[in-house]
């Protein structure tokens, strides 16, 4: 059985370039206006040092960056700009997300309301919302999209008409996440 936390959103997608990033963004930036938000991004992508500004864990299986760079050019910059407190990069591949995610977590202030972009993050913790960004310009879909697609919480197409309207509905309390109605 998964660990559920709830404190933590989850946004994947069903492709690359599919809105991951514009909707943990735009997430950030409205309820980075009440409370801290601390935001992470996995990926079994190779970073150096130079380019994540701090590493804070080298292990075997992952790596840990905390990012500080202000940089549009990259995901967690992005998400700094958009108002998120703290902005961390995990390096991991698939098999090693969990180990990595909860290093981390154990790091972090005991129930601050994380943002995560990871497609993988999923199949081994469950968070409080769960959120599927999906397009019709991904044209190499994930295999396992459909398993994800039925445990949304909310499936978000950012090239449609006010795609943002449905984020209203996800609000951050001390008893965690939450999304007041289901759209699958």
């Amino acid at each position: 059985m998964k660990q559920k936390l709830i404190n933590l959103l989850i946004v994947s997608g069903t492709g690359r370039n599919s809105g991951k990033t514009t909707i943990a963004c735009e997430l950030i930036h409205r309820i980075a206006k009440e409370t801290i938000i601390t935001s992470i991004k996995i990926s079994p992508h190779v970073h150096t040092t130079a380019e994540m500004t701090k590493l804070i864990h080298d292990g075997v299986n992952f790596r840990i960056y905390q990012d500080i760079d202000l940089n549009p050019n990259k995901d967690t910059g992005r998400m700094l700009l958009a108002g998120s407190k703290m902005s961390y990069y995990i390096e991991a591949r698939d098999s090693f997300v969990a180990e990595a995610f909860l290093k981390l977590y154990e790091m972090l202030k005991p129930g601050s309301p994380i943002i995560c972009e990871s497609p993988a993050l999923y199949k081994f913790i469950k968070p409080a919302v769960f959120i599927i960004a999906d397009s019709q310009i991904v044209s190499n879909k994930k295999a396992d999209v459909q398993v994800q697609l039925q445990n949304a919480d909310m499936i978000i197409n950012i090239h449609e008409k006010n795609w943002q309207d449905g984020l209203e509905e996800i609000v951050f309390h001390k008893t965690g996440w939450q999304v007041s109605f289901k759209n699958k």
